[in-house]
Parts: C-alpha cells; sequence; structure tokens
C-alpha cells in the first residue's frame, strides 16, 4: 500500500481501536465505529498523491469501504436482532449468514476474479472507466467485508450453541 494510504489506514484503524474499546451498548460502538470509518473513505482519493487508476481502485479504495461496509453490517445487525426465542435469533444469524451468497450471486464473475487474487483483467476492471473502476472497488470491498463478517457470525453463532 501507498505510505500515505498506510498512514491514513493506521490512523482510522487508531481511531477505531479507541471506539471499540469504549464502554457501552454494542449498536452504538458499532454505529460510531461506521461514522468513523465513512469519515476516512470520505477522505480518498488523498489529494497529492499519484496512483494508477489499477492501483486505487482495486488496492487501496476497497480497504478503506471494506471497513465502512463491515462496521455497517454489524450496526445493522445490532439493529435488528431479535431479543425472543432463540428459534427466532438463529434464524435471523442464518439469514445473515446468506448476505455473502447473495453477494457471490449479484456478482459472480468479479467474485471469482477476487477468490482467485487474479490480475488478468485489472485493466478491464479497475483501470478504464473510473465509474466501474469504483463500482467494482465498491464490490471488491463488499466480498473483503462480507467475509469478515461471515468469520463473527460463525464465532457468534458457535457461542449461541454453546449456551
Amino acid at each position: 500500500m501507498n505510505p500515505a494510504y498506510e498512514q491514513h489506514f493506521d490512523q482510522l484503524k487508531g481511531r477505531l481501536s479507541v471506539c471499540l474499546k469504549a464502554d457501552g451498548e454494542p449498536i452504538w460502538i458499532f454505529l460510531k465505529a461506521t461514522a468513523i470509518t465513512r469519515h476516512y473513505r470520505r477522505q480518498l482519493p488523498l489529494p497529492g498523491v499519484s496512483l494508477t487508476p489499477v492501483d486505487y481502485f482495486k488496492g487501496h479504495l476497497p480497504v478503506f469501504e471494506a471497513e465502512c461496509q463491515y462496521y455497517n453490517l454489524r450496526y445493522e445487525a445490532e439493529c435488528h436482532r431479535p431479543s425472543d426465542s432463540h428459534k427466532t435469533w438463529a434464524d435471523f444469524w442464518l439469514e445473515e449468514a446468506g448476505r455473502m451468497q447473495r453477494q457471490i450471486d449479484a456478482e459472480p464473475v468479479l467474485y471469482d476474479y477476487y477468490r482467485r487474487g487474479a490480475a488478468d483483467r485489472d485493466a478491464e476492471y479497475f483501470g478504464g472507466d473510473p465509474a466501474l473502476g469504483e463500482q467494482n472497488a465498491v464490490f471488491w470491498g463488499a466480498f473483503m467485508a462480507l467475509t469478515r463478517y461471515q468469520q463473527d457470525l460463525e464465532t457468534i453463532f458457535t457461542h449461541f450453541l454453546n449456551t
């Protein structure tokens, strides 16, 4: 990652670290984390830093986008998490776990490209039209965020089954 972007990302992670260690209800912590990530994401592209479109849209923007989407997913899950029966709660988390498959179904070719770590079509996906590059960066970030979110769901669901 470009040093300026790495520094920007480190600042983001530092702010998130403080936020996530704070006392309070998870819903408010995740809301604040979402706001922090969006603040750093809105500052992109960083002024005075020259990157190729492929470097920016494939290698830099998705990292910040993934943070935004991940904390938004956690916030939305806290907002809508049922608190009544175990069956309702389990159904909710299983529905949440299906988000990744729905994203894959929406963009199967790009997901396959992401999953393989391919680079042969970078110019087509990220280097031509800036609007397409940004759209694909958002999808790329979604794959990253959903992968992380799905790991969280597995942990939460395992905990749920053991209680």
